[in-house]
């Protein structure tokens, strides 16, 4: 966020890093590693997305979640868990409802490394879906 070369923490403390444009980079760089870090795992790749292309063009929930896994999987990674639930609740919501605020939830493992993420998905009444 702040350095190219360093996880630096609001506060200023650094620690150095190894930047990776893609989650299985990961098992390249880990061989020896005391402490992984992740400063945002916000590179699932286009993994996140084209579940949201999926949920906004009104895919059934359960085909995207099978679809979001294989996808992963294919990078091996290990899936914990990628599931679209209700926003409010995080509840599993079993079918698609254009009216339920949704995110999708996600926590692999590269090596040893955990990763989560998340993405809140529009309305699929919304123009911008």
């Amino acid at each position: 966020r702040y350095d190219d070369e360093k996880v630096v923490s609001h506060n200023e403390n650094t620690i150095p890093s190894a930047p990776v444009e893609k989650a299985e980079e990961i098992l390249l760089l880990a061989n020896n590693i005391e402490v992984d870090g992740i400063d945002e795992a916000q590179f699932f790749d286009a993994s996140l997305q084209q579940a949201k292309k999926h949920w906004c063009n009104g895919i059934a929930i359960n085909k995207i979640e099978k679809d979001l896994k294989t996808m992963l999987s294919a990078k091996k990674i290990q899936i914990e868990y990628a599931d679209i639930v209700d926003a409010e609740s995080l509840q599993k919501i079993p079918e698609s409802n254009p009216s339920t605020p949704a995110i999708i939830l996600i926590a692999c493992r590269v090596g040893s490394t955990r990763l989560i993420d998340n993405l809140l998905l529009p309305s699929q009444t919304l123009s911008s879906c």
